[in-house]
């Protein structure tokens, strides 16, 4: 994944915690609310409603911050599922060109990418995926 799709998903994920956690908190407070009425729970929870209400783009910086550690939490997951998936893809491409290696041309490989060059490439690739985890 690149740097950029790695970014833009992390911000959907964020975005995705803040309403989870939007969710929850308005369940508490209104909980709060109708067991424990007082004025000083009001002023408190007052601040808090209006962070929940706050849709994800327009939260501060450092609340946005909040939700990225959570996503944060679990990245490694999806870091790892990708990182598998992508190895299953370069070992599928890596015996398809062996394949293609070993049987009789059927193409003018004068014109076509080297096999060796399209197997180093995929070595390289796997090489890469080592290094992140």
């Amino acid at each position: 994944m690149n740097p950029t799709d790695e970014q833009e998903l992390r911000e959907q994920l964020a975005a995705i915690e803040h309403e989870r956690w939007a969710d929850w908190q308005k369940y508490c407070h209104r909980v709060l609310r109708d067991n424990n009425p007082s004025p000083e729970q009001g002023d408190i929870l007052e601040r808090w409603d209006r962070q929940i209400e706050t849709p994800y783009a327009d939260l501060t910086e450092l609340e946005k911050q909040s939700d990225r550690e959570q996503v944060d939490r679990y990245w490694h997951l999806i870091q790892a599922h990708t990182n598998a998936e992508i190895a299953r893809t370069l070992d599928r491409l890596e015996s398809e060109v062996q394949g293609i290696a070993t049987s009789k041309p059927t193409v003018d490989y004068a014109t076509s990418i080297p096999t060796n060059k399209v197997l180093y490439t995929i070595q390289a690739e796997r090489a890469k995926l080592k290094e992140v985890k």
